[in-house]
């Protein structure tokens, strides 16, 4: 894939992306991702940018009013300086807490100069901020009155409180992706059985032995000794229903479309790797109608309440989501209960399900192919609404 100046067709009005930094790759982080949904908003009459997350952005867009982009054609990567308040809306893909994200310090200065020259965002800033936070995604599950398990700051008093109330308990980062850097303990008689998620990603095997320990005071030394710096949470326990040994969870996903009102395109199940209560390690993505053959009869609740969370989230913001996922686990209790919010849900399991049964001319490929167009078009419609009003 070759890199050249823009040629001056590429003028006016865009949508503007942030995704991860850019590696000249087409399949690097975040350039896949944005050179997909470039095409797709060609197709809909849009020019949607990539801009790059620098410094020297973040001055250019506060001093000069110009900010540095590229723009996918479909075959080749243009390099281009343009006008930012022609950026009309900005739609924030970019990724924290994982390789290859962005600098979050730049980020948010450069998601602020936007702010400050009144570019419109599918996902306003708030609300990735709250999305982040998970203690600020509990704070929302509260106030929409859902089912959320108990969650507190970390300290060992706090951890020694969910534990002898439920016998186990979940300790995570505040602010993480992608099942990384979790723990459990488990209290089984009188020892205290830890298990550390990192393990999976270092030898990629399940069969790591819980570690045991006779004190809760030491199995927390242990799990403190393996802590980055980042500010941690813990969670009560949740014994999640398994489908073939694996844990498995419900992403409801919300979109708004080209009149700004709320779209359900998809809702799927995801499992997560055999051996870990968690559903968001080593994800496996799978039909909810196969996961649960009584799915049809509770997703209409899955809407109903995720509604209800949208509604706090947006109260919280003060400002309309533009696109947002709920995760939702299934206890063995089979009762639902929200864990987190993601303003970055993510394209791939949906594409997951649709290559999965592509073979398939049932309506379950047809179904999963289409759901996977529209995920991709709303927010491109969504931008163009805003861009209208």
């Amino acid at each position: 894939m070759r890199a050249r100046k823009a040629s001056p067709a590429i003028e006016g009005d865009a949508i503007g992306m942030l995704s991860n930094p850019y590696t000249g790759k087409a399949g690097g982080y975040g350039m896949a991702t944005y050179m997909e949904r470039a095409v797709v908003a060609s197709d809909m009459g849009s020019r949607l940018l990539s801009i790059d997350i620098t410094p020297e952005n973040v001055a250019s867009i506060i001093g000069n009013g110009t900010v540095s982009a590229r723009y996918w054609d479909g075959s080749e990567m243009h390099e281009l300086a343009l006008p930012s308040a022609n950026v009309r809306v900005v739609y924030d893909y970019a990724g924290h807490g994982t390789s290859g994200s962005c600098d979050m310090d730049i980020h948010g200065q450069i998601l602020e100069a936007f702010r400050r020259i009144g570019t419109k965002f599918v996902n306003d800033p708030v609300v990735r901020e709250i999305c982040d936070s998970k203690l600020l995604n509990h704070d929302v599950f509260i106030e929409a009155g859902v089912n959320t398990p108990a969650t507190m700051v970390y300290s060992p008093d706090n951890a020694a409180t969910l534990i002898a109330k439920t016998g186990f308990i979940f300790i995570k980062k505040v602010v993480g992706e992608g099942g990384m850097s979790q723990f459990t303990i488990s209290k089984e008689g009188n020892r205290f059985l830890v298990k550390d998620s990192d393990d999976f990603w270092v030898r990629k095997s399940n069969e790591n032995v819980r570690i045991p320990f006779g004190k809760l005071d030491d199995a927390l030394e242990f799990i403190e000794g393996r802590m980055d710096g980042s500010e941690y949470l813990v969670q009560e326990g949740i014994k999640i229903a398994k489908i073939d040994g694996r844990s498995c969870s419900f992403r409801v996903l919300f979109q708004r479309n080209g009149s700004g009102n709320l779209d359900v395109p998809v809702i799927y199940a995801y499992v997560g790797a055999k051996g870990f209560e968690q559903s968001n390690v080593d994800v496996v993505a799978e039909d909810p109608a196969i996961v649960s053959p009584n799915f049809e009869s509770i997703r209409g609740g899955l809407v109903e309440s995720g509604v209800k969370v949208l509604k706090a989230l947006e109260r919280k913001a003060g400002s309309p989501s533009g696109e947002i996922g709920f995760d939702i686990v299934l206890g063995e209790d089979m009762v639902g209960r929200y864990l987190e919010i993601n303003d970055k849900p993510g394209t791939g399991l949906t594409r997951e399900l649709a290559v999965k049964y592509g073979g398939d001319l049932s309506h379950i490929s047809e179904s999963w192919s289409r759901q996977m167009e529209v995920i991709l078009r709303n927010p491109i419609a969504y931008a163009q609404h805003l861009m209208r009003e």
